[in-house]
């Protein structure tokens, strides 16, 4: 995984994430975080995946967008995915592989494509 944070150390470092109990990971994840990024339990993130809370540009006054990304318990997000500034992902959601979800997603549902739509709802899942 490799978290960024953008802004010099000291000035005005206000990043947050927050990861849950019993989430995972995948090797070669981004989670590009300046403000909030929260990431909720039992989530499991594939790996080659972006997390995207900001857009990179500045505004005239100098300041970073920057949009905070909520996921929800007992998400699944499939390799390659691509999550947009801003959005909600919501309770037992699905997120298929190759995904760019530029909306927030409703709780028990499968989204896909690019960008992203809800293709079907889910059943609730469990980790045994």
């Amino acid at each position: 995984m490799k978290l960024t944070s953008l802004g010099k150390p000291g000035e005005g470092a206000s990043a947050k994430l927050t990861i849950g109990k019993f989430s995972s990971i995948g090797d070669r994840t981004q989670i590009h975080c300046c403000r909030n990024v929260s990431i909720g339990d039992y989530v499991l993130i594939s790996w080659d995946v972006n997390i995207l809370e900001n857009n990179f540009h500045t505004t005239t006054d100098g300041k970073i967008g920057s949009f905070p990304i909520i996921i929800e318990d007992w998400v699944w997000i499939g390799c390659r995915a691509i999550i947009l500034p801003g959005v909600t992902v919501g309770k037992g959601a699905i997120i298929a592989a190759g995904a760019v979800v530029t909306k927030d997603v409703p709780k028990g549902t499968l989204v896909a494509g690019n960008p992203a739509k809800v293709i079907r709802e889910t059943g609730p899942w469990k980790m045994d």
